[in-house]
């Protein structure tokens, strides 16, 4: 089932959701971030198991979109834990600060 949310923040899509569910399960920062390492471990899984299948209409893709939705939704979660008011201002601040460079000149060993 979809809903159709309208814009909203990453934070304040994990905040319905707890919402929905009644409850903070992970209440500690601590908590939270062994969620989000456990939500990793299981996209790992998902993509892993998914083979190359995982971009394939099917329930191999439905599994690792799942599996990535838990992976934002916890990222939320511990970013407000953290104090961050808006995960998405956070990053675009990175990236408009990020001036390293990755192509490699001439002549440069890898």
């Amino acid at each position: 089932m979809m809903f159709n949310l309208g814009p909203a923040s990453l934070q304040h899509l994990a905040l319905l959701q707890m919402e929905k569910h009644g409850a903070d399960r992970y209440p500690t920062v601590n908590q939270q971030m062994l969620k989000l390492v456990e939500e990793v471990g299981e996209l790992a899984k998902a993509i892993n198991k998914a083979g190359p299948k995982w971009n394939t209409i099917g329930p191999e893709r439905d599994r690792v979109r799942s599996e990535l939705s838990d992976v934002a939704l916890s990222l939320g979660n511990l970013a407000t834990k953290l104090g961050v008011p808006c995960l998405e201002d956070l990053v675009a601040a990175h990236v408009a600060a990020d001036d390293r460079n990755f192509q490699r000149s001439k002549g440069q060993r890898t």
